[in-house]
């Protein structure tokens, strides 16, 4: 029952945060509008079904990771600062929730770092409390993700402004401290 309780919650949270993304989408950029709307839509059926579902004894339907990540993709394209700011909120809390699956968390870093390269403080910084606040789980998933991390980081740290390049060191570090820890374990195993 209280898989049910935080899937619902999830589903409103993440529904919210869509609705204001369209929001900002349907002048200017009405496909992505649609595409948000289909998100949305999809988020409501999912919340129906594990409403139903959970009732009963049978396993919570899966989360509809694609549909929203691919109206947070579309969004971030258009490098709007608003439609940006909405677009890392939403995946942030995808994040928090562990909502991604292990094949998307690539997809979210390479995300994150086509945002951070723009320059905009704010996006960055937006950017290092997502990444501050994953996981190590999801950071450690493989080599891939470990080195877009360290790119990610890396641009970051090369940041003019003072707040985003310390936030980059201390996640430099936070991944280094990670990654031998991961290593001693490793090795002790071996």
């Amino acid at each position: 029952m209280e898989a049910v309780k935080i899937q619902v919650q999830l589903c409103q949270e993440v529904e919210s945060e869509l609705r204001e993304l369209c929001q900002e989408c349907r002048k200017k950029f009405p496909i992505i509008k649609e595409y948000t709307e289909r998100a949305i839509l999809k988020i409501r059926h999912h919340r129906e079904d594990v409403e139903s579902n959970g009732r009963g004894s049978g396993s919570l339907p899966d989360f509809p990771l694609d549909e929203v990540l691919r109206a947070i993709l579309m969004a971030c394209e258009t490098f709007q600062h608003k439609i940006v700011m909405v677009s890392l909120t939403c995946l942030q809390r995808l994040i928090h929730r562990q909502v991604l699956k292990d094949e998307t968390i690539a997809i979210v870093i390479n995300l994150m770092k086509e945002q951070a390269t723009n320059g905009d403080e704010t996006v960055q910084l937006k950017v290092l409390q997502t990444i501050m606040a994953t996981p190590s789980h999801m950071t450690l998933l493989n080599e891939l993700v470990v080195e877009q991390l360290m790119q990610l980081l890396h641009v970051l740290h090369n940041s003019p402004n003072a707040s985003v390049h310390h936030t980059a060191c201390a996640g430099l570090r936070q991944l280094a401290e990670h990654l031998a820890d991961k290593a001693a374990v490793a090795a002790s195993e071996a």
